[in-house]
């Protein structure tokens, strides 16, 4: 994470990281990312190179414009045109999400 709060979701489970967390969402497991903060920044590093995330998340991006409420429909379309499948929308944000298991130097 650059900046703010973001969930990762990850086939099933869920964890929440501020500035310096990081987090790794292996191939084939279900998995989407919650901003939950205003300022919330990610830097994405996809591998392998040839996945076609770029041009899915710049589509993305033009379909979802910010505070527009994304349709979902139109988000799966998208995805599919790029190899991805969107199996549902995330989950509503948790009620306390104070713990931050991916701070730097936790163990």
């Amino acid at each position: 994470m650059v900046a703010g709060r973001v969930s990762l979701l990850l086939d099933g489970d869920e964890v929440t990281g501020g500035p310096g967390s990081s987090g790794i969402a292996p191939i084939g497991l279900s998995h989407t990312f919650r901003f939950d903060s205003e300022d919330a920044r990610l830097l994405l590093i996809v591998t392998p190179g040839n996945a076609g995330h770029e041009a899915l998340f710049r589509e993305l991006a033009k379909a979802t414009p910010k505070g527009s409420v994304p349709d979902f429909a139109q988000i799966g379309a998208i995805a599919a045109r790029h190899g991805t499948r969107v199996v549902g929308p995330p989950p509503e944000p948790v009620a306390d999400s104070s713990t931050d298991p991916w701070r730097p130097g936790r163990s």
